[in-house]
C-alpha cells in the first residue's frame, strides 16, 4: 500500500514570497534612508560641541550628503564632501598633516571673524603691503580690520638674521634708538608636519541614532509597501 502525496499552487506560492522579499528590500532601503538623514542632521550638534567655532561650510547639514541606499544594495551612507572631509579628518580621526600654504595667525594685531578665522582675502592684502614695505592707511587698515600701526615685512626671517620662524607676513617694531629693530611673527605658513589627536567621535551618536531610527522605520515602511502589495 502506497500513501502519495502531492502539491500544487507551488509556483504562485514562490512568486508570493519572491515579491514579499522585493517588498523587504524595499522597505529596508527606505528605512536606511530615513535613519541616515537622522545621523545627518545629528552631526552638525556633534561638530559644534567639539570643535572652537565651526563655520557652517564646516558643520553645517550641506557639508555632509548621504551615499542612498537601494533594495539592490542595503546600505546607506553619510559622507563629507571632499573640501570639507580633507580637513575634518584630521580631527575624526587624527594623524599627521604634512605642511601646506595654508596661514596661521598669531598675535593680535588681526581681527578674527565670527569663527575666529581669518578674513577672507586678507593674507593676499596684507602680503601685497609688506611687499611693497609700506604702512597701511588708515581707510584700508579700518576696511580689512588690522591695526594702521604696522610697518610689515613678507618673506622668510632667516635671511635677514632673525630666530628660526618660518615664511609668513611679520611686524617690524623699532628696539629703540640706534637699537635696529625686531620682527614679531603676524601670520605664518608652517614647515613642519602637524600631529593631531582625535577631537570627534561620531560613531556613538550615529549608533544611538541608528537603534532610535531604523527599527521603527523599517517597521512602518514594510507594513505600507505589503499593504501596497496586496492592493
Amino acid at each position: 500500500m502506497q500513501i502519495s502525496l502531492s502539491v500544487s499552487g507551488l509556483d504562485a506560492v514562490k512568486r508570493q514570497i519572491a515579491n514579499a522579499e522585493k517588498q523587504v528590500r524595499f522597505a529596508a532601503s527606505r528605512a536606511l534612508n530615513e535613519t541616515a538623514n537622522e545621523v545627518r542632521k545629528a552631526i552638525p550638534g556633534e561638530l559644534t560641541r567639539s570643535l572652537d567655532r565651526p563655520t557652517p561650510f564646516t558643520a553645517g547639514e550641506n557639508a555632509m550628503f548621504i551615499r542612498p541606499a537601494t533594495k539592490d544594495r542595503l546600505e546607506a551612507a553619510v559622507v563629507f564632501k571632499d573640501r570639507q572631509a580633507s580637513y575634518l579628518k584630521y580631527q575624526l580621526e587624527g594623524g599627521v598633516r604634512q605642511p601646506t600654504r595654508k596661514a596661521l595667525r598669531l598675535p593680535s594685531a588681526i581681527a578674527l571673524d565670527q569663527y575666529g578665522n581669518l578674513p577672507k582675502g586678507i593674507i593676499k592684502q596684507l602680503v601685497s603691503i609688506a611687499r611693497k614695505e609700506s604702512k597701511l592707511g588708515k581707510r584700508k587698515a579700518r576696511r580689512i580690520k588690522v591695526s594702521n600701526k604696522l610697518e610689515l615685512f613678507y618673506g622668510d626671517p632667516k635671511d635677514v638674521g632673525a630666530r628660526n620662524f618660518p615664511p609668513g607676513i611679520y611686524k617690524i617694531v623699532p628696539k629703540g634708538a640706534g637699537k635696529g629693530s625686531q620682527l614679531i611673527p603676524l601670520i605664518v605658513f608652517p614647515e613642519q608636519a602637524a600631529k593631531y589627536e582625535k577631537r570627534v567621535d561620531l560613531e556613538p551618536m550615529a549608533r544611538a541614532v541608528v537603534l532610535n531610527t531604523f527599527g521603527p522605520a523599517f517597521e512602518r515602511e514594510l507594513k505600507q509597501a505589503l499593504e501596497s502589495a496586496i492592493q
